[in-house]
């Protein structure tokens, strides 16, 4: 699949997505609302982040997705990893909403939720799990930080969820302020899950190493003619992994061979990491 056509395809599904979150987050600010309860309203948000989530993904694949220019010569890929560290910043915005909802929540007359609250709850937990499980398993064969980072966004609403409903049994069993509570328990888990977006997103910046140096160096010297690797890097980001190698061969070939060799270099890498989508091989005499 060429990168083009990838793109497209993560478009689709983050539109398809798009309209499940904002169903879902419909259904949960009304009716938590409704309700009264400042945890399913909470949650709501939470779902209508991931709403704003697709919507960055899509702005950001229709920038990244541009063929490298004059101005941007090794493409636009990054832009799929700033959009990535866009979504940190809407947890950040999320977790200080919901926590500030939470603690007013504490200061209120105490209030016992109706037993609608249950099915609020678990009719969107399962919408949920569903979409964090199909998001996630597209992202991976797509090789999208953006969709994998959202899936675990979404993944983080299952949690949020599951802790929604032991507020809500809680409540209905005599400690009002479990509501409360379970908002903040929701604050903890938005939170962790930020932080490994973002983590994520910096790598990307930071040009961490893509793959294994010890692996790449083997696969680079496993090729005939070559008569050591002296050196191995490696980047990853916006679902590419860009290589350079540098390899030694016999110093009295002609450059034609030497040539050939790095070419074999370079399809031998290509081929045990599918996804290297810039493989740069210099050679040296011995």
């Amino acid at each position: 699949m060429n990168a083009s056509e990838r793109d497209r395809q993560v478009v689709r599904v983050s539109a398809a997505i798009l309209v499940a979150n904002i169903l879902v987050a419909a259904g949960k600010l009304i009716y938590g609302t409704a309700l009264g309860s400042i945890a399913i309203r909470a949650d709501g948000f939470h779902s209508l982040l991931d709403g704003i989530n697709n919507v960055v993904i899509i702005v950001a694949m229709s920038v990244a997705g541009r063929p490298a220019d004059d101005d941007h010569p090794y493409g636009h890929r990054k832009f799929e990893v700033l959009a990535s560290l866009g979504i940190g910043a809407l947890f950040a915005v999320l977790i200080y909403r919901t926590a500030t909802d939470a603690f007013l929540a504490l200061d209120a007359p105490p209030r016992t939720l109706s037993s609608d609250a249950y099915a609020v709850v678990l009719v969107t937990l399962v919408i949920n799990i569903t979409v964090a499980a199909v998001e996630h398993v597209l992202g991976r064969r797509l090789r999208s930080d953006l969709l994998i980072a959202d899936a675990r966004h979404t993944l983080s609403d299952v949690f949020v969820s599951l802790t929604v409903l032991a507020g809500v049994v809680l409540n209905r069993r005599g400690v009002p302020a479990a509501d409360a509570l379970s908002a903040l328990v929701v604050v903890l888990v938005i939170a962790w899950v930020g932080y490994g977006v973002v983590r994520q997103a910096i790598a990307g910046l930071a040009d961490e190493v893509g793959v294994p140096p010890e692996e790449l160096s083997a696969t680079a010297a496993s090729v005939a003619g070559v008569r050591a690797v002296s050196r191995v890097r490696s980047r990853q980001y916006g679902g590419e992994i860009k290589i350079d190698v540098v390899i030694t061969v016999d110093g009295a070939i002609s450059v034609a061979e030497a040539h050939t060799i790095a070419d074999a270099v370079e399809a031998a890498i290509e081929q045990r990491w599918a996804h290297a989508s810039d493989v740069v091989v210099h050679v040296e005499p011995a």
